[in-house]
């Protein structure tokens, strides 16, 4: 069909963000908080209206991880609702790995995460991060959740010992992909829109800290430029599972070329109300599954190229010196870093109320509290 016309939420390129690193923060329950009165985060998003997103299925060329930054694969799945049971959980990663062991010539893949969503607003005062079978809605803010920082260390924290001694040597290729599956027969309401990687400059992009009570990550939001290009899939089916880079170790001019490399942006969309795609449509609930896979390529199929990033450029000093040796020679090339984004030198603020990474319950659960208007996202 046609091109739409749909509003995307950005980060707003505010003045504060020189100063203050972007960040957000989920704490856990504990006397005093209230997550309804303290603030903790500093995000500003706007909505951009009238964005022209465009139809894949019209696309003239073959959009591609290689090219584009993303790809709709053909592939039914065994999953037809959201996982009830751990063994769901567990049957879906593992079909995943195959469909994207056969679609990569992948030596490894591993699924890592897996997170439920549906088009709905939870009401709920707290909720267990560790939970196989948590629910979530749709996240805000176009963004990514890899970053040239956080990438390694996300290969590192997933990654056995067995697995760190076969791959991470010169040869092999990482990548950090993301699949993300409607469960609705025809998805018509919020559907995921990505954003052509080579549309999007290093400088587009803001690192945020993303914290929870175990650990600090990092992601990327993305601010408003008029060259960005952005798709969707008219009608999607779940046979049409999306898959896209968020990670990539290997330099070259393929979707990690200067205007942000491996790096695609995801946004869910909402048609603008005076250019519906469907007259009189509403809202629907929906369910989706959205994966993070990491894959390594054999040498024979795809070599790690080394870049002009100095491992000094790179924050992985903490990691165990294998990890780091491997990842020093990375090229930086179509990313972000914080030297060149000043990130290094601003404030973070929610250092002054983290207390550190906390240790699950004796039962596994990692409780956060979150207010009762809920809408990050993980």
């Amino acid at each position: 069909m046609p091109a739409v016309q749909a509003t995307i939420e950005y980060l707003e390129d505010s003045p504060l963000y020189e100063t203050e690193k972007p960040y957000w923060c989920l704490l856990p329950p504990h006397e005093g908080f209230d997550p309804n009165k303290h603030r903790v985060d500093n995000l500003e998003f706007e909505l951009r209206p009238d964005i022209t997103i465009s139809d894949i299925r019209d696309a003239k060329e073959d959009l591609t991880l290689e090219t584009s930054g993303f790809q709709v694969l053909s592939h039914h799945s065994e999953c037809s609702a959201l996982p009830k049971t751990v063994e769901d959980v567990h049957a879906y990663k593992t079909e995943t790995e195959i469909m994207l062991q056969n679609h990569l010539s992948a030596a490894f893949v591993k699924c890592y995460e897996l997170r439920a969503r549906k088009n709905v607003l939870f009401q709920r005062e707290q909720f267990d991060i560790n939970d196989p079978l948590l629910v979530e809605g749709p996240a805000r803010g176009a963004h990514n959740d890899v970053t040239y920082e956080s990438g390694p260390v996300i290969i590192n924290r997933h990654l056995s010992e067995e697995e760190k001694r076969l791959y991470l040597k010169p040869g092999y290729r990482f990548r950090i992909v993301n699949t993300w599956r409607s469960l609705v027969p025809v998805l018509e309401d919020r559907p995921l829109a990505l954003c052509d990687s080579r549309s999007v400059k290093p400088e587009d992009l803001m690192e945020a800290d993303r914290i929870i009570p175990d650990r600090v990550g990092e992601v990327y939001y993305l601010k408003y430029n008029k060259d960005h290009h952005w798709y969707w899939l008219e009608k999607q089916t779940p046979s049409e599972p999306f898959v896209f880079v968020m990670y990539d170790t290997k330099a070259g001019n393929h979707a990690r070329s200067e205007l942000s490399s491996s790096i695609i942006l995801k946004m869910y969309f909402q048609r603008d109300s005076n250019h519906p795609a469907i007259s009189g449509e509403r809202d629907r609930e929906w369910g989706i599954i959205d994966c993070k896979v990491q894959t390594q390529s054999s040498p024979s199929s795809s070599g790690s190229e080394s870049g002009s990033a100095a491992a000094s450029e790179v924050s992985i000093t903490k990691l165990p010196s294998s990890v780091r040796e491997f990842f020093a020679g990375v090229s930086a090339d179509g990313f972000p870093q914080g030297k060149r984004t000043g990130a290094a030198a601003r404030a973070q603020p929610w250092k002054k109320v983290w207390e550190g990474p906390q240790k699950p319950s004796e039962d596994g659960k990692l409780l956060v509290a979150c207010p009762k208007r809920c809408d990050y996202g993980n």
